[in-house]
């Protein structure tokens, strides 16, 4: 009998030396020659290296007149794919699988383990034919787990890299298999190849535009450049590349210069100095949007180092506060802020130290006015609060422009203690109310008032908070001690015909250092007038910075 044994394990030896015994023909099928020599050596048999599932390997070893297969590879799958094989392409009669995993449990069953030697990946040295040894059987230990940060990178490992997709040059899916000529191909997980490159940090292309000339008028036809290609000659990805090597990885100007000399692609270092001067102007929007997103970290570190900028000592010595010493070092301040899963890291070079520099970023911090944004996605926006102080959160980032409201001459007369206490005491009031509509992170407030003991305020605009901008309009009113009593009883109020007094005015510009003008009456419409007459409950007159006197408000 021609019997051919797939497997030369601790099973498929057994198996042939009980039957090599009985004069049977036996052919024996691995992957590992040398376990085959040592086999062959010591019995009366023969051998075929190679995977025992391909067809090429079992018509090698004469299964086209074999009476039987026997399949006693380690994994079941293996076995099971022979025999059907054997028999459904080559008409074997009497086909034998060893079945282990499938009467007593399988770690795993997937599809890539069972053909996983069509793409090339044999077993171990030692096993037999096409999948990996199963934990446990036939002696076969579990390979070492690697220490991380150990072997080879992958194609995952370079998320950078051009891929490019490689067709067989004489096969497609859904073709007659030219091995068998009865399956159908179909398309498999690709095999990868990764090959890496050198090339120059900064890359050139000379473009030949073609020039035409006619030899009668003398007429000269240039050729246009090809499309994609821009008017400037550097790139953004050039000023990206530049800043990235200088500033991300220490690479000084000139080191670059004699690099990119070297490789035939000259880029001096003063030019270099002007491509990122051009590209900072452009991502300067960028920069401020960090350091907005850094302000709502969680966790912040910050440190500085000394630094030596020539062009930049001397101003910050004329700089210096009056009445203090004057400063003549510079500093690189490096703030690092954890928000969620991100994390942001800003640098600072000037006369600032770490602490000034990380209020300016402190003072970028927003949360309450993301969180009613968030809370209210069709925009629209109310609060209303009694009893508090501007010390709450949702007030901390309109605390420096209301000092700067405060300071006004004719208010800060009738304050008691210093309008920059606003900032650090908190300004409580008996009712604040903002209403209006979010667009992202751009308020516009319709209404805007503010009752406390000393003032009463009202206003309208708009408010950027990303960009940390505002643009408004107001009325704000010092309150006598009879006036704020007077404002709870409006009856006697009328009765002794008690009235507010209101200085028109505008903020604009930055929320760190907002701008407030004084206005004239006829530049504050009668809304605003009426909005701050009913916060104080009795009518307002205006007050006019250009005569020094008051304008009596309309009855």
């Amino acid at each position: 009998m021609k019997i051919l044994i797939l497997g030369a394990g601790r099973v498929g030896e057994s198996v042939a030396e009980s039957l090599v015994s009985e004069r049977n023909d036996i052919t024996v099928i691995d992957t590992d020659p040398a376990r085959l020599h040592e086999l062959q050596e010591r019995l009366d048999l023969r051998t075929v290296a190679g995977n025992g599932i391909q067809p090429s390997v079992l018509r090698e070893a004469g299964v086209e007149d074999t009476d039987l297969l026997i399949a006693c590879a380690p994994g079941d799958e293996t076995n099971l794919v022979a025999c059907k094989v054997a028999h459904e392409v080559f008409n074997v009669p009497t086909t034998i699988a060893r079945l282990r995993q499938i009467l007593f449990g399988a770690s795993s069953e997937k599809t890539a383990e069972v053909l996983r030697s069509l793409a090339g990946k044999g077993p171990p040295a030692g096993e037999s034919s096409i999948a990996a040894p199963v934990p446990g059987a036939d002696g076969a230990k579990d390979a070492p787990a690697k220490a991380p940060g150990h072997g080879r990178n992958g194609a995952k490992d370079y998320p950078g890299a051009n891929t490019v997709g490689v067709a067989h040059p004489l096969l497609k899916p859904g073709e007659l298999c030219p091995e068998c000529r009865r399956g159908k191909l179909y398309e498999m997980e690709p095999g990868v190849l990764v090959r890496v490159t050198g090339q120059a940090p900064l890359g050139a292309t000379i473009y030949e535009l073609q020039r035409l000339r006619c030899n009668l008028c003398l007429q000269v036809f240039n050729t246009p450049a090809p499309e994609g290609v821009g008017a400037q000659k550097y790139d953004a990805g050039a000023a990206s590349m530049i800043a990235l090597l200088k500033y991300g990885s220490g690479v000084p100007f000139y080191r670059l210069d004699g690099l990119q000399q070297s490789l035939g692609i000259v880029l001096p270092a003063s030019t270099q100095w002007d491509i990122v001067e051009q590209g900072e102007r452009l991502i300067q929007p960028v920069f401020e949007e960090l350091v907005r997103q850094a302000a709502q970290g969680e966790v912040v570190h910050n440190d500085d180092t000394g630094a030596k900028i020539l062009a930049r000592m001397k101003p910050a010595q004329e700089d210096s506060p009056p009445g203090k010493a004057k400063r003549t070092g510079i500093f690189t301040t490096c703030i690092v802020s954890r928000h969620g899963a991100r994390t942001i890291a800003l640098f600072f070079t000037g006369k600032g130290h770490a602490g000034e520099n990380l209020a300016q970023v402190a003072a970028r911090a927003w949360p309450a006015f993301e969180r009613l944004a968030a809370a209210h996605p069709d925009g629209r926006v109310a609060v209303v609060a009694h009893g508090g102080s501007n010390r709450a959160i949702l007030c901390r980032a309109l605390g420096l422009p209301l000092a700067r409201i405060l300071a006004l001459e004719p208010i800060a007369v009738t304050l008691q203690g210093r309008p920059g206490d606003v900032m650090a005491q908190g300004l409580d009031y008996s009712e604040l109310v903002v209403a209006g509509t979010f667009q992202g992170l751009r308020a516009n407030v319709t209404t805007g008032t503010l009752n406390a003991a000393a003032i009463a305020l009202a206003m309208t605009g708009e408010v950027d908070f990303a960009a940390g901008r505002l643009d408004m309009h107001g009325i704000v009113a010092p309150l006598g001690r009879v006036q704020s009593v007077l404002q709870h009883v409006p009856v006697i109020g009328q009765i002794v015909e008690a009235r507010a007094i209101g200085v028109p005015m505008t903020v604009r510009g930055d929320l760190r250092d907002p701008t407030v003008v004084p206005l004239g009456p006829a530049a504050i419409g009668q809304s605003l007038v009426n909005l701050l007459g009913a916060v104080v409950k009795m009518p307002v007159d205006l007050f006019d910075p250009l005569v020094g006197g008051f304008k009596r408000a309309p009855e």
